[in-house]
């Protein structure tokens, strides 16, 4: 197996500088929500111009600048022919969707306790059934004073 040297493109997107970009990006891509843009920072001097140089702006940004992720995803691919998902996916790691995680645990959540409140020997002892009843209720609404 050859070792090929990894074009310019490649070389740019994966600098150590741009790494908070990357890692901000994959945070907000795994959210599970849409993202439009992202923010950064704060940026040091040398991720400042990095981001300059990969945006093609014509001065650094601010320090704690906002991203478009459509401005993004044009640099990208002109650059290496790939989406920021794919470039994200390579650099952080795979994404994650945590907007489906916490349906899917409320759901899980929502099943044992519908099969606890059907249990019959939860049903059997009215002791249990207020113990359920209150580990359920928020926080906020549990009276501790007794």
């Amino acid at each position: 197996m050859t070792y090929t040297e990894p074009a310019q493109g490649e070389r740019t997107l994966s600098r150590p500088e741009l790494r908070p970009l990357w890692q901000m990006v994959h945070s907000r891509l795994s959210s599970g929500r849409p993202v439009t843009r992202v923010r950064l920072g704060p940026l040091d001097e040398a991720q400042r111009e990095a981001l300059a140089d990969l945006l093609g702006l014509d001065r650094l940004p601010d320090p704690r600048p906002f991203v478009a992720l459509s401005r993004l995803e044009e640099a990208v691919t002109e650059l290496s022919g790939r989406t920021v998902r794919e470039t994200v996916t390579e650099l952080v790691g795979p994404l994650g969707d945590r907007a489906s995680d916490r349906r899917r645990e409320e759901t899980e959540r929502a099943e044992l306790w519908a099969w606890l409140d059907d249990h019959a020997t939860v049903r059997a002892q009215p002791a249990l059934s207020d113990w359920t009843a209150s580990c359920r209720a928020p926080a906020w609404s549990v009276d501790h004073r007794n």
